[in-house]
């Protein structure tokens, strides 16, 4: 399991530009994933433990998920 972390390292520089909170995850959790920091088979924390280490609400994690569910780069269990 992906300690939080470690997925807070690899999230270091999460952009914090243009658009969706949640789509910015989206695409950081994506190319951290294109660039093999985050390896598969890893596993995230828990979306409450991935949001209070973000310091988000729970609601923009939440829709990161689902995104990356529906795109193919992580899978519920």
């Amino acid at each position: 399991m992906a300690t939080t972390d470690n997925l807070a390292k690899v999230l270091a520089n999460f952009p914090r530009g243009e658009g969706p909170l949640y789509q910015q995850l989206v695409q950081t959790i994506a190319l951290a994933v294109e660039r093999s920091d985050l390896l598969p088979g890893t596993r995230l924390p828990p979306e409450r433990t991935l949001a209070k280490a973000l310091k988000f609400s729970r609601t923009p994690v939440v829709q990161a998920c689902a995104c990356l569910r529906e795109a193919g780069p992580t899978e519920s269990r």
